[in-house]
């Protein structure tokens, strides 16, 4: 049985997005009531959000972020993390940038819509350990949370 994990609504608030436990994401207006556009992912999605222009929708997608166009009806990239598993991923309130991170505990920056790998983040894992569980992304810092607390 399918779950919805995830609903997000564009900047503008015309169109919101959600998505399910079996890999789908659906967009929809609900003023209208009409459905705009489905993603099958493939894998379990448990993030999805657009940017802050909402330019562009993305959807985790196992160990991959999908970016999707404004509508959700074309796939532009598909980014393979290589975090061994994706949990979550913040956007940059002005900039095309997304922080990811995931069970391997790294925190990695891509350029959108590309995907082009922009770095890895990780200034101490003192006291850190498991995977990454939660970020942040503001216009000068970067905030992670693990699974023993620390951030």
């Amino acid at each position: 049985m399918s779950w919805l994990t995830y609903v997000a609504a564009r900047p503008d608030g015309k169109v919101l997005a959600v998505s399910s436990s079996e890999g789908w994401l659906g967009v929809w207006m609900p003023k209208e009531n009409r459905i705009v556009a489905t993603q099958a992912l493939g894998d379990f999605v448990n993030k999805i959000g657009w940017t802050g222009d909402g330019g562009h929708l993305l959807a985790t997608a196992g160990d991959d972020l999908v970016v999707l166009s404004a509508d959700g009806s074309q796939r532009l990239a598909t980014i393979a993390t290589g975090h061994g598993g994706l949990r979550t991923f913040a956007l940059h309130p002005t900039q095309p940038i997304v922080a990811t991170t995931g069970t391997d505990g790294m925190v990695r920056l891509w350029e959108l819509p590309s995907g082009t790998k922009r770095g890895e983040v990780l200034e101490s894992r003192a006291g850190k350990s498991g995977g990454g569980t939660a970020l942040a992304l503001s216009e000068d810092a970067i905030v992670a949370g693990y699974e023993n607390g620390y951030y």
